[in-house]
Parts: C-alpha cells; sequence; structure tokens
C-alpha cells in the first residue's frame, strides 16, 4: 500500500504545480516612432490595456515596486526623453537599477493576466535579465536571441513578451539584473486573462488520492472477507460429508 501512496502524492503535487509560460522578444527594430505601426509590429491590438509610464498614475489594477535598491525611495522614476531617449512612446521612460536607487522592477496587476509585454532600453549587452512570474524563474534575457547584442535605435535592446498557456494566468513579472546597471522600461502591455476553472489546489488533489487508495484498500479487504468466508462455508459442506461418509 505505501508505494501507490507516494505515486498518488507525487502525481497530485506535479499536477498542482504545473504551469507553462512562454518568453519571447522583438530586436529593436520593432520600435517605430508611429505608435500604431510599433504595436502592428509587436503584436498588440485594442485588447491590450497601455502603460506608457508618462505620469506616476499608473492604469488602474497596475502597481509597481522593487527589489533591492534604496528603501526610501518608493515611487518610480520616470525619466523624460530630454535626459535620455530610451522611450518606446511619449516621453517619459520608467528608469530600473540594479544595486542602485532605484532596484529591479516588480510589476503586479489586480487581474489575473494571459500576457504581459515591455520594452527595454540602455541595458548592458552583457546584462542579463532574470525573468520571474509570480515569484518562479521562468526564462532568461539571454536566450532571447532577437534582443540586441549591441544598443542601435537609440540604446533599445528589444522588447520582451511572456504569455500564459491556455487556462493559465498570472499577475505578477519581476525582472532582475544579474549585475550592477542601469536601464529603462516602457510602454508595458497587460493582457487580462479569461476567466477560467480554477485548477484544484494541492490539498484536495491529495485527500482524493489517499481516498482512492483507501476505497482500494476496503474492496481488497471486502474480497478477501468474502473469499474466506466462501472457503469457510465449503469447508464446513466438506466436513457435513465426511460426516455422512462416516455412518456409511
Amino acid at each position: 500500500m505505501k508505494t501507490p501512496l507516494y505515486i498518488a502524492v507525487y502525481i497530485a503535487i506535479c499536477v498542482a504545480n504545473t504551469h507553462a509560460f512562454f518568453i519571447s522578444g522583438y530586436g529593436p527594430s520593432s520600435w517605430n516612432p508611429d505608435v500604431e505601426t510599433m504595436d502592428a509590429n509587436l503584436g498588440i491590438d485594442e485588447t491590450f490595456i497601455i502603460e506608457d509610464f508618462e505620469d506616476p498614475e499608473f492604469v488602474p489594477g497596475l502597481s509597481w515596486s522593487k527589489i533591492n535598491g534604496d528603501p526610501s525611495v518608493t515611487q518610480p522614476t520616470l525619466v523624460p526623453e530630454s535626459t535620455f531617449p530610451g522611450n518606446w512612446d511619449g516621453v517619459q521612460s520608467l528608469r530600473a537599477e540594479h544595486d542602485f536607487i532605484d532596484g529591479d522592477a516588480v510589476f503586479t496587476y489586480s487581474e489575473q493576466l494571459s500576457m504581459f509585454g515591455i520594452s527595454i532600453s540602455d541595458m548592458t549587452p552583457s546584462c542579463i535579465l532574470s525573468i520571474y512570474v509570480d515569484e518562479n524563474l521562468v526564462g532568461t534575457t539571454d536566450t532571447l536571441s532577437e534582443f540586441a547584442s549591441d544598443l542601435i535605435n537609440q540604446h533599445k535592446n528589444g522588447y520582451l513578451w511572456i504569455a500564459a498557456e491556455e487556462d493559465e494566468s498570472f499577475n505578477e513579472v519581476s525582472l532582475i539584473c544579474d549585475r550592477t546597471d542601469r536601464f529603462y522600461y516602457d510602454h508595458c502591455a497587460l493582457k487580462t486573462a479569461k476567466a477560467a476553472v480554477p485548477e484544484p489546489g494541492i490539498t484536495p488533489l491529495l485527500g482524493m488520492g489517499i481516498f482512492g487508495l483507501l476505497l482500494l484498500g476496503k474492496r481488497k479487504a471486502i474480497a478477501y472477507q468474502i473469499s474466506t468466508s466462501s472457503l469457510t462455508i465449503k469447508n464446513r459442506y466438506s466436513g457435513r460429508q465426511k460426516h455422512v461418509c462416516h455412518f456409511r
């Protein structure tokens, strides 16, 4: 009985923790000063919500926080184009600084998302961003061959996409640099997930597995009792036959 129990627990854990996300990127040539043309290049349509980082008030539901950096700085730093031309739309972009004041960015949305996109500019080519979705590492930017190895188009690296598999969703994205660096984000695209049947948690799955094993064990016990009872009846009947034969 122990081996099936271990298998049931393993399957329950695997099912409960299986999440699939796809990481992709567009190169700097996808940028265009005409935003509509750029959106067409990036596959962004009217179903997306766009945060352009033109002011500290982000679109409803989107919030920013940081990892490392100066804890006294609680507001995002928006840099004008006149200071650094890292913007992909409008005249401002959001600054990120690993081990500097602004730290690494964490984006959280109040609803579940199926897609998240954001532009990256002026990141040192040797820098690698680790991409976390709901605190789970899902990829790194060094695997995106489309990203620029040398900065062109006004220091633009490329556009990062995170997409959830069908029936999956997420609401937090963390982008963490592997070294001291300063770079800029812009044109964040959010696509909310369709309502789906909630995935069963690990506790119900474990309960179902254990209940199934107990039911299987009970059935075997009943079968054994029936078999034992049949054998007892047969023995008794055989005894009676012997008893009759004894009188003959």
